[in-house]
């Protein structure tokens, strides 16, 4: 786009005004609770969206090939240097890349967040743990190995996350295998020197390697304290484990109000599942894969079906509807009462996005969004969602893994409400025209990864429709 020419700005600007002072400013009446908002459409690939503590301004964007970025939650722009950038040690073969983010529960007070990802030197799985210094950029020398050990170049999982009830963090592990494999070496169901297809849970609070909380201190690739009420300590069974009996866990979370652990496992040909632990689990769940997929029996061995230590999912969807869950998060912010207490989540496959309201023992109003999150496969909608996240005020957002687009969830108002403030007026068309001429992501109002005249055409368009 071209932004040196100040005699054409103002042509345009002064055309808008002129449109706008003919015709009257559309009524904006609220048909539905919320609304997608393309963020950013500038980041390649993101896998993760995290929260950054005490931050509601911004959010922490993973970029598959080894990129964290930082994104302005209002304007979308990117901070003019990443937080964190590893592409030179990372390897994204297969399911690999940086997976998993996390920021230390004391982050307020110690800077440090956690990183999951795959080393290129040998593919193996890693545990990092870095120091964020000023400008919200992680300091390379202060990288600490936590853990590390080898993966298969199948399903990876990847993501971390401290429960904000016990303050451990908890890594997801899929079983190494892919769509034709059907786990066939059963990693999933196998408890012993084998951590692929399990939930894992470690200390990392206060650990200084080899040294202080370090449970292996004559190993420098375990960093870590194993919790002594994991369920396999001082039994059969590798002590990290927590639960076992997943396929591929894409995208968990843990709801910040009430401790629950959500895990949405990807099925292999039938169904897609979420499971949900409480924060009074005593671990050691069985999800059942891979004698069972959800709560269907595959004929497969390693375990027996409809056993009754294997746990069920609290949500499944056949085929007919996705082929890849993606997992969301339970909506804790403000600014959309109607969402409190609903569990997003998506299917990578389709452009769908549903919501569904868990209890204690079942879940009820399963709601399809798409239609009001503006989810299609026409240019500029929301599609190929693989991760959600939140940020610190509890709002939450997507990322457009084959777009390279990060949107917002916000309360609906009509397209053209561009400054958010629930009206629509001439200012906002000033505001829009601000956003183009400074080529804020914003500007890219059809959301089709350019900003060109176009946008303007298209939001002037969607000013005068109405709601």
């Amino acid at each position: 786009m071209n932004t040196s020419a100040p005699a054409a700005r103002l042509v345009v600007s002064l055309v808008a005004a002129a449109f706008a002072a003919t015709l009257p400013a559309p009524s904006c009446l609220a048909t539905q609770p919320a609304r997608s908002r393309l963020l950013t459409g500038s980041i390649a690939e993101p896998v993760c969206i995290a929260a950054i503590p005490g931050d509601v301004r911004h959010i922490a964007v993973c970029q598959r090939i080894g990129v964290i970025f930082i994104v302005d939650t209002l304007s979308g722009a990117l901070a003019p240097s990443p937080m964190l950038d590893i592409r030179s040690i990372v390897s994204d073969i297969g399911d690999g890349g940086l997976l998993g983010l996390a920021f230390d529960p004391q982050y307020a007070a110690n800077r440090l967040i956690y990183i999951f990802y795959n080393n290129l030197a040998d593919n193996d799985r890693v545990l990092a743990r870095y120091h964020v210094g000023p400008g919200l950029i992680a300091e390379p020398a202060s990288a600490t190995t936590l853990w590390k050990f080898p993966r298969s170049i199948g399903h990876n999982g990847g993501w971390i996350g401290f429960s904000p009830v016990n303050g451990l963090l908890y890594l997801s592990m899929g079983d190494g295998g892919n769509s034709f494999s059907f786990d066939a070496p059963n990693r999933a169901q196998t408890i012993t020197n084998m951590l692929m297809g399990k939930m894992l849970r470690i200390d990392v609070q206060g650990v200084v390697p080899g040294g202080i909380g370090d449970d292996f201190p004559a190993d420098g690739e375990r960093n870590y304290r194993v919790p002594a009420s994991n369920p396999f300590v001082g039994i059969t069974g590798d002590d990290e484990i927590w639960a076992l009996g997943l396929r591929n866990p894409w995208r968990c979370s843990f709801d910040s109000a009430t401790g629950d652990l959500y895990i949405a496992d990807v099925g292999q040909d039938q169904r897609e599942e979420i499971d949900r632990e409480s924060p009074s689990s005593i671990g050691g769940r069985n999800y059942g894969w891979r004698c069972m997929e959800a709560a269907l029996c595959t004929g497969l061995g390693g375990c027996t079906c409809f056993a009754p230590e294997l746990t069920a999912p609290i949500h499944e969807y056949d085929h007919d509807m996705g082929v890849s869950i993606t997992g969301g998060y339970v909506y804790r912010g403000a600014a959309i009462p109607e969402f409190a207490g609903l569990y997003f989540y998506a299917d990578f496959s389709v452009p769908h996005i549903w919501t569904l309201r868990p209890d204690a023992t079942s879940v009820t109003e399963v709601t399809d969004r798409s239609g009001e999150l503006n989810v299609g496969e026409a240019a500029g909608q929301v599609q190929f969602i693989g991760c959600f996240g939140e940020d610190a005020a509890g709002e939450l957002y997507m990322g457009d893994y084959l777009g390279g687009k990060v949107w917002a969830i916000v309360p609906f108002a009509c397209a053209a409400d561009f400054n958010d403030n629930g009206g629509v007026t001439v200012q906002d068309i000033f505001d829009f025209l601000s956003a183009y001429f400074t080529a804020a992501p914003r500007a890219d109002f059809n959301g089709v990864g350019g900003i060109t005249v176009q946008d303007i055409f298209d939001y002037l368009s969607a000013y005068f429709a109405g709601c």
